[in-house]
């Protein structure tokens, strides 16, 4: 779905949704190679919904700047690395309990029973719109690099400060972040170079292609990846594939694996060929090329306005969900302008 780039501006977030740590108990679990990062017993004998009694641990930074140095190395650089890290701390992140939920989701059966025991199972930590056939799982915080050092109910410690950055509880929500199975309403006004992360003239859009439980969408757009001031910025291809398994009375995300090769014309001279393979849940983001790499993917047309140009071409996805890989062919006109 339409990921979003966010600025992340964490000395505000401190200030907004503290605990008091002295209301809790509160005991170091381990010694930490970087004593600057903890992890910690926060409480004991917490009751969940399920009726099951559990420790609750949370990871203690030393302070904000601990925090963010952290945020920012875990998010910019690979996810394995993020795990790395994570395992050698001894911590179960809130991403580990999605990526988990996520595993066990591509194996969950159709019965009422297998749906409502996964989700009493994860309900704890994740967030289960059951919106129109959404029934999925989905992370509860719209900044998915800050999962990698949040507990099981969305909670740091920042020095003596308990914070929580749950911030999503509505399917709306959802959909702004660009997670969610269904799209915003039509009603609902296209960004136009506002900033990182918006989209520029048409998009491709495959609808969702359905074969037996599974179903695969294809969507395909110009996206801001750079932007200082009135230039020069960066313009990328964005491809955005998303799955889901049926289950139950409606359908879930999950772990899965896509192989895409792509062959892409723009403005009706530049051919390139690209290939991507990626694991994971859904949806799988790729960023094909960027103007760097084809500085014909917009025009100045001077006085600070440009126009998109034409980009087309085809993309064929092997999808572990169909028995064989599905090519989408795509025609996105050239002409928006924006500035």
């Amino acid at each position: 779905m339409n990921k979003k780039i966010y600025c992340f501006f964490f000395s505000l977030l401190f200030v907004a949704c503290t605990n008091n740590v002295e209301e809790v108990v509160v005991s170091e679990m381990n010694e930490s190679k970087n004593p600057d990062v903890k992890i910690v017993l926060l409480s004991e004998g917490i009751v969940t919904k399920s009726g099951e009694v559990t420790e609750k641990t949370i990871l203690q930074f030393k302070d904000l700047e601990t925090f963010n140095k952290t945020v920012k190395e875990l998010s910019s650089g690979t996810k394995e690395a993020a795990l790395a890290w994570e395992k050698e701390l001894g911590f179960i992140s809130l991403n580990t309990i999605f990526d988990n939920a996520m595993e066990e989701a591509a194996t969950l059966g159709q019965s009422e029973a297998d749906y409502k025991n996964f989700k009493a199972k994860y309900s704890e930590s994740l967030y289960f719109p059951e919106y129109k056939d959404d029934y999925g799982a989905y992370l509860p915080v719209s900044n998915e690099s800050l999962a990698f050092v949040l507990n099981c109910d969305g909670e740091v410690m920042i020095g003596e400060e308990i914070m929580n950055f749950v911030d999503i509880t509505t399917y709306e929500q959802l959909q702004q972040i660009g997670q969610a199975m269904y799209d915003l309403g039509t009603d609902t006004p296209m960004l136009m170079a506002a900033g990182v992360g918006d989209y520029l003239g048409d998009q491709y859009d495959s609808g969702w292609q359905i074969e037996d439980d599974r179903k695969l969408r294809l969507k395909i757009g110009r996206r801001i990846r750079e932007r200082q001031g009135e230039g020069p910025f960066v313009i990328a291809l964005h491809y955005e594939i998303s799955f889901r398994k049926k289950v139950w009375i409606g359908w879930v995300n999950y772990s899965s694996k896509t192989g895409t090769k792509t062959t892409i014309t723009v403005a009706n001279k530049n051919t390139y060929t690209r290939e991507q393979i990626e694991e994971g849940h859904s949806s799988h983001d790729h960023y094909f090329l960027t103007s760097r790499e084809c500085p014909d993917l917009y025009v100045n047309l001077g006085h600070g306005e440009f126009a998109t140009t034409r980009v087309n071409g085809s993309a064929t996805i092997s999808y572990q969900g169909f028995s064989t890989p599905r090519t989408f062919n795509f025609d996105m006109l050239g002409g928006s302008h924006f500035n």
